[in-house]
């Protein structure tokens, strides 16, 4: 089985955080992105509100994602929050963290 890395980058919004992802991602990796899937579900554009059934689906998809992500033999699983305090329980003790600092 594929022992796969956990990468959580983090920042504030349009940190470039999507950018780095990216930038790095191969083939055999894997992404939770929240403004990606609010899109995916909505139509709408990212960086919008979501309503309380959307809000409710990503968190439940989010939640999935975290406690499924080392066993679907992905090399990498990357993980874009702002905050990485809130999902850190869910979070491997190696996981390895990327702040984004810059603005766009």
């Amino acid at each position: 089985m594929i022992n796969t890395k956990v990468i959580c980058v983090y920042g504030q919004a349009r940190s470039g955080k999507t950018t780095y992802v990216k930038n790095h991602i191969k083939d055999n990796d894997i992404v939770f992105d929240y403004d990606a899937l609010f899109s995916a579900i909505s139509f709408k554009e990212q960086h919008t509100t979501a309503r309380d059934c959307q809000f409710r689906m990503l968190m439940d998809f989010r939640r999935t994602f975290l406690l499924n992500m080392k066993k679907c033999g992905a090399d990498n699983a990357y993980v874009i929050v702002v905050d990485p305090e809130k999902i850190k329980t869910y979070l491997p003790s190696d996981t390895e963290y990327v702040k984004m600092e810059g603005k766009f």
